[in-house]
Formats: structure tokens, sequence, C-alpha cells
């Protein structure tokens, strides 16, 4: 029925979310001085997880983390050109 469907594909975002969520966590902790996470995880979060730029932004901002917004530019295009 169309409301398991629903349910199902609900779950499968939540599930992906919570891994991109963790990866971010991850990275975040991971990270050394200078608290700027780099493009290429940013991309990662965006080409794995569908964590649009923004919400990774707002996510590293609440963990006084900023982004390098460069670095995922230039990523986003070398992956788009790959495919």
């Amino acid at each position: 029925s169309v409301a398991r469907l629903l349910v199902e594909v609900t779950q499968r975002f939540l599930a992906t979310l919570e891994r991109g969520l963790a990866r971010l966590d991850q990275a975040i902790q991971d990270m050394g001085e200078g608290r700027v996470l780099p493009g290429a995880i940013v991309f990662q979060l965006h080409d794995t997880f569908g964590f649009p730029l923004d919400l990774t932004r707002l996510i590293a901002g609440e963990r006084s983390v900023s982004i390098d917004e460069r670095g995922y530019h230039e990523a986003m295009e070398g992956g788009l050109l790959r495919t």
C-alpha cells in the first residue's frame, strides 16, 4: 500500500540522515586546530548522505565549526565532471 511505502521510504531517509550525522560528528571530532570542516567532507555529506550545503553549514555552526565552501564547490565540480 501507499502508506506502507511512505513509512519504508521515511525510515530509509531517517537511517541515511543518522549515518550522515554520525559521519559529520566523527569528522568534527577528528578535526585538529582551525575548526574548518574540509570541503571534501562537506561534499561527501552531500553526495553520499544527501545533506544540502545549508544543512551542513547549520549543523557545523552549531558546533562552532566553519566549512570550507570553496573546497566543497571544487569537489562538487570534480564529482560532476567524473559522472
